[in-house]
């Protein structure tokens, strides 16, 4: 008898080679069966990706700040500088991003956050929150929005960074090395009132970071001056992808009744029983 993690294997293999054999393969038995190997996969890798073992303390958030990448000396006397004033919650789940009255806040912040990762490594990382952000140069014909990202730091690459406004560091250049990690949070449309967005990445991990102690860190800037600029990040979640905990959940969702599916069925009851 085949036992669910023999089965899983077998599911994630075929993902591989499907997706080439779908476009060549002719006749409908064998698309059909492609292409039920290639959904049945795809939910496979989907569970993997929603099983979590997420953080159950307080996020603790660190700052760093960083200039915009043209920024001129005359800007930085004149006080144009990333100063923004930066509120988390007590949760670290909220985080409030406000310029100053005149609009004058110019340049990058970094939230960063340690995370030590078990060995072996997890399959990947997940961070989601919801957002707002405005500016007030943003014209109907001309959208404009605060950038954001999220980023993975090694320990070393974070603590180089400086919390000084006016420090010499610009972004992006000075601030990701080559081996961060970085997805860009998409531009946003003009709204003539700031609306909730919801964001989610899915991060791959290096094998070579198990063990290792991480920064998950949340960008966020602005280039424009004399315009106030403000962002709210909501409802932040960073949570871990374990393989054995998304196979479970995995197995549990399938309805079983479904012809096809006697193997995994006596498995699935093979393992219940091993495990009562």
């Amino acid at each position: 008898m085949r036992t669910l993690s023999s089965i899983a294997h077998d599911m994630e293999s075929a993902m591989i080679v499907v997706s080439g054999k779908l476009s060549h393969a002719r006749g409908g038995s064998e698309t059909r069966f492609l292409g039920e190997t290639w959904f049945l996969s795809r939910l496979l890798v989907v569970a993997l990706w929603s099983a979590a073992c997420g953080h159950a303390d307080a996020l603790q958030w660190e700052l760093k700040r960083a200039q915009a990448s043209d920024q001129k000396a005359e800007w930085t006397k004149a006080g144009y500088l990333p100063r923004w004033t930066v509120q988390p919650d007590a949760a670290g789940t909220r985080i409030e991003i406000q310029d100053d009255a005149k609009g004058d806040c110019r340049g990058f912040v970094l939230l960063g956050t340690r995370l030590t990762l078990p060995t072996p490594a997890p399959e990947g990382l997940s961070v989601s929150f919801r957002y707002q952000r405005s500016c007030g140069a943003s014209k109907p014909d001309r959208p404009r929005a605060p950038i954001m990202a999220v980023a993975l730091f090694p320990l070393d690459a974070w603590e180089k960074l400086s919390s000084e406004p006016t420090a010499p560091q610009s972004y992006p250049a000075d601030v990701f090395t080559n081996d961060c990690i970085v997805a860009n949070v998409p531009a946003a449309p003009h709204a003539e009132r700031p609306e909730w967005h919801t964001w989610q990445s899915q991060l791959r991990l290096p094998l070579r970071s198990a063990g290792k102690t991480i920064v998950i860190a949340l960008a966020w800037g602005c280039m424009h001056m004399g315009t106030v600029e403000h962002g709210i990040l909501d409802d932040i979640r960073i949570e871990l992808r374990t393989r054995e905990v998304a196979m479970k959940e995995f197995f549990q969702s399938l309805n079983l009744d479904l012809p096809g599916l006697e193997a995994v069925r006596e498995a699935k009851d093979a393992q219940a029983a091993s495990e009562a």
